[in-house]
């Protein structure tokens, strides 16, 4: 039988084995309800707190900040989403023509609900300007989404200059990080990024 080289990490990895016997403790000991007050509650829920302190860390945020989903789609959805219901209000979003489906979708979603979508072309190396997003930004720009790495070319957008942009304009700035994270150093208030999402499968972690 010849051996299978596996060369598709961009798309997904393979789960590291330290990780794969951390998950079977927790479906064979650590099991309990994280919400419940006994005590393998308790233990469940301080290795869960646990784990958001060290992402925390990781990316210079508060644990409190740090959501956990079931994967990048899922983040990406209660990202917009949860802002859209958050300022009701507003109802323009900035994002890129090269986005992940999982956000042109969100887009076009609340696109079918009223809100005005600009989707920023970028230039022949696939780059985003930041200009061009500063120039579209207007009293009711709810958001800016740009992603940090692009997961079918590669490219990697100015998401500090534009964070800056947006943290001067008082916008929200979202940034997917699926594709970065772990790969590229991301300084959450450095690179004035006020929501990321990002997806253990892509790190040798479960999704």
């Amino acid at each position: 039988m010849k051996k299978t080289i596996y060369l598709d990490n961009s798309a997904t990895t393979k789960v590291d084995e330290t990780v794969v016997k951390q998950v079977n403790k927790f479906f064979t000991e650590n099991f309990a309800n994280p919400s419940s007050q006994h005590t393998s509650g308790k233990i469940a829920k301080q290795e869960i707190e646990k784990a958001r302190q060290e992402i925390a860390k990781y990316i210079n945020a508060n644990p409190d900040e740090i959501i956990f989903t079931s994967g990048g789609t899922e983040s990406n959805n209660l990202a917009i989403k949860g802002l859209a219901i958050a300022s009701p209000d507003k109802k323009h979003i900035i994002t890129s023509e090269i986005e992940h489906p999982a956000i042109l979708e969100t887009c076009k979603f609340l696109k079918n609900k009223g809100y005005k979508i600009t989707y920023i072309k970028p230039n022949n190396q696939g780059i985003v300007n930041p200009k061009d997003i500063e120039k579209e930004i207007t009293s009711q720009t709810l958001l800016v989404s740009i992603m940090h790495v692009n997961n079918e070319i590669g490219t990697i957008q100015p998401i500090e200059e534009i964070g800056k942009i947006c943290k001067n304009k008082n916008i929200p700035f979202h940034t997917d990080a699926v594709q970065s994270f772990t790969k590229l150093p991301i300084n959450m208030k450095n690179k004035n990024i006020d929501l990321m999402s990002v997806s253990g499968h892509k790190i040798n972690a479960p999704t």
